[in-house]
């Protein structure tokens, strides 16, 4: 799968298509509460992953995500945060990601922006940005320590 850095929103569905294809179809490689265990991965992660791996840069991926995020009226703007609320499933980040998704084929075909589907229940963040990036900082100091990853 191709990434054209030259088209940041060609550069976002194909960064999308690659961490929907990377999760898997019912998320068995979706990680929460954290940025990875074994082959699991979060959603932040995965799109780190996959940048790293396919040296991609100059995508909107996050451009557009934020846009779903808005799209869903979830109150968080943070992409940790979303991903690691107790209340999020993996059909949320599908469902967001496939938002996102839809959001910049209109921007690429020049149409309006597609609403979406509102789910019966937003989930509620009840984690700031701020506690969602102090865990993570916990995390990788803990994988350090032990030498699971090195500096």
């Amino acid at each position: 799968m191709p990434f054209d850095a030259q088209d940041p929103r060609l550069g976002a569905v194909a960064m999308i298509d690659a961490v929907l294809d990377y999760l898997g179809p019912d998320g068995e490689r979706w990680y929460q509460g954290g940025w990875h265990r074994r082959d699991q991965r979060c959603l932040l992660g995965t799109m780190a992953h996959l940048r790293a791996v396919r040296h991609v840069k100059g995508d909107a991926t996050r451009k557009y995500l934020l846009a779903a995020f808005r799209e869903r009226r979830l109150r968080s703007t943070s992409v940790i945060a979303v991903n690691d609320c107790a209340e999020t499933t993996f059909d949320d980040v599908r469902g967001m990601l496939l938002t996102a998704r839809a959001i910049a084929l209109a921007d690429i075909e020049g149409r309006p922006r597609p609403a979406a589907e509102r789910p019966k229940r937003s989930p509620v963040m009840r984690q700031t940005h701020f506690e969602a990036v102090e865990r993570i900082k916990r995390q990788i100091a803990e994988l350090l320590e032990t030498g699971t990853i090195e500096a």
